[in-house]
């Protein structure tokens, strides 16, 4: 298959993933959003026709729902509506159900919550329960496609800078003085600002997401009616939350990094060859106390089918490649890189990928660490 092709594979399969997971998303945050629109709305007094416990056969078993009807009166007219909440559906859970409509027998005189610029609009019950947590399962398969179709994407630009056997790509002109013919120039994938945004992106999401359902129970400790369970599945989630939080002024600071520019001479790795790698930084070298530069081999495998697929990660080659803490040699300099000529040379191939990664690591006192991964292609031996 051709890398066109498989990209455009791999992002169709993961775009199935975040399409079933915004939909099911959407299934929980909607209902979420229409009791927090519902904290507006007049109550007013209704009374319960009917109410029963419905059952739903289904493959795995039955499952449960409260169904209700009841009448009120806004203006002088009479209004009727069945809608309980607004999380529909049934779950499994007879006994849940069975409380709820025993507090509502026919013929209670309670209260019901109706859209003032709607009276057709009601609800009888419009507080958060935790069942709406259940919106962070289909947040993984969201964050699970989004991140493939990145990857795919991704993979399909590098493949198509780096294809067997087509020319290396030279420096653009203006690229900089000491840049010979042939050299190229590697480049992480994401820098920092993309680090930034992504951080904040998905830090804001989570807690937006949980804040909703904080709220709710901090208006039930002020109210004197505490939901104890809800409070304590929410301690998880909000820690989690945290450290989302404190990951982005993190990668704030980050910004303010020196930024490595490493460049090959030639632009080709290959197995049993060398070539000469040059490092330099733009901005402050001077608080980098110690730099690494390493490269990395890996190889990925996966076995069996189905529920028994597994995916098992091996090293294929360690080589450290500079380890300093003089500030002249942190600053900028170069090294001889020699591949062995029983090195593995990088390989996609199905259920089997073998890939390459320089490391650039940069330790700063008291701030976040210059820590970049650009991969590499290693080809081939050319020796026969």
């Amino acid at each position: 298959m051709m890398p066109g092709q498989s990209a455009g594979c791999g992002v169709a399969f993961f775009g199935i993933f975040l399409l079933f997971g915004l939909g099911f998303t959407a299934f929980f945050v909607w209902p979420a959003v229409r009791v927090i629109q519902a904290r507006s709305w007049s109550e007013v007094p209704c009374e319960i026709l009917e109410s029963r416990v419905a059952s739903h056969a289904g493959e795995d078993g039955s499952t449960y729902s409260v169904e209700v009807l009841y009448r009120y009166r806004v203006d002088g007219r009479e209004y009727t509506s069945d809608r309980y909440r607004f999380l529909g559906g049934s779950s499994s859970g007879y006994e849940g159900k069975a409380r709820a409509v025993e507090r509502i027998p026919s013929g209670t005189r309670t209260v019901c919550y109706v859209d003032p610029a709607d009276p057709t609009e009601a609800v009888l019950v419009r507080r958060l329960t935790a069942e709406y947590l259940f919106v962070f399962l289909p947040l993984v398969f969201v964050g699970v496609g989004a991140g493939g179709m990145f990857v795919s994407l991704a993979g399909l630009r590098r493949r198509e800078g780096r294809e067997e056997g087509r020319p290396d790509r030279p420096i653009e002109p203006g690229g900089g003085p000491s840049l010979e013919p042939g050299s190229l120039v590697l480049e992480a994938p994401t820098g920092p600002i993309g680090k930034l945004v992504g951080a904040t992106f998905i830090a804001l999401f989570w807690n937006g997401i949980v804040g909703v359902f904080v709220w709710q129970a901090w208006e039930g400790w002020r109210a004197g009616s505490p939901d104890g369970c809800l409070t304590l599945f929410l301690v998880p989630f909000l820690l989690i939350g945290a450290l989302l939080l404190v990951n982005v002024p993190y990668q704030l600071l980050a910004l303010v990094n020196p930024r490595p520019r490493v460049t090959l001479t030639p632009g080709r790795l290959t197995a049993g060859g060398s070539a000469q790698l040059a490092w330099s930084f733009r901005g402050r070298t001077g608080r980098i106390r110690r730099l690494r530069i390493s490269l990395d081999g890996t190889e990925v495998t996966e076995t069996g089918e189905g529920e028994d697929r597994t995916t098992n990660k091996a090293p294929v080659g360690a080589y450290e490649l500079l380890d300093t803490s003089l500030p002249l040699e942190i600053a900028g300099g170069s090294t001889q890189v020699s591949i062995p000529p029983d090195a593995r040379p990088s390989l996609v191939d199905a259920g089997r990928q073998v890939g390459w990664r320089l490391k650039v690591e940069g330790e700063i006192r008291f701030w976040p660490d210059v820590s970049e991964e650009i991969e590499v292609t290693v080809h081939p031996s050319q020796r026969r």
